[in-house]
């Protein structure tokens, strides 16, 4: 949406004048974006590609709506960021599937799923009001980048699943906590800690 308000042209607000080219260049990076986790996913893992994107995205959403609120970039610099935003925030949605499906289990994963899109749904729901006419560009970007960078945080708390049997990794996560526990407990005991 923010990005179809950037390439609105129009002057009058009752006849909108898209800039179409522009707007189908910066839909076609979906096809990027979803190349981009193909070839990255896991080649650097799922965290990374996903902290990755969401840092991307964030970045490169606040970059076009300040450049287009302050008027000093090109059409041509406008279309890259929408580019490099729309493929990010692709990526993102890629892999929060794919990571969503690896790291519950068969019996939840429906659950996890369906959370998923609640909040997807919700965000679908409140972003109108966020991009409307009235909310400067500058009040945009800089909600957009705090909620991909909290994304992005909250992301790198997630498990890897690269190379985890498909929902066996909070389960394999908890295995090896406890043999860390056990070898801790074990060195502290060695050293008389426990005497």
């Amino acid at each position: 949406m923010t990005v179809t308000r950037i390439f609105d042209d129009t002057d009058d607000a009752d006849s909108p004048d898209f800039d179409y080219v522009a707007i189908f260049v910066s839909s076609a990076a979906e096809l990027i974006g979803t190349a981009y986790t193909i070839s990255l996913i896991d080649r650097i893992g799922r965290v990374k590609t996903l902290v990755g994107a969401f840092i991307l995205a964030g970045i490169s959403l606040f970059s076009l709506c300040i450049l287009t609120e302050t008027g000093m970039a090109p059409r041509g610099v406008l279309i890259i960021f929408a580019l490099l935003s729309r493929a990010a925030e692709m990526s993102t949605a890629c892999v929060v599937w794919i990571v969503t499906v690896e790291l519950l289990s068969t019996e939840i994963l429906s659950t996890g799923h369906s959370a998923v899109n609640a909040i997807a749904r919700a965000g679908a729901f409140f972003s109108p009001y966020l991009v409307v006419e009235s909310n400067p560009l500058w009040v945009v970007g800089l909600v957009l980048l705090v909620v991909n960078i909290v994304s992005a945080v909250t992301a790198s708390t997630l498990i890897e699943t690269k190379g985890i049997e498909l929902g066996k990794a909070v389960k394999k996560t908890k295995e090896l906590n406890s043999q860390e526990l056990v070898s801790q407990y074990q060195q502290m005991d060695s050293k008389g800690v426990h005497a």
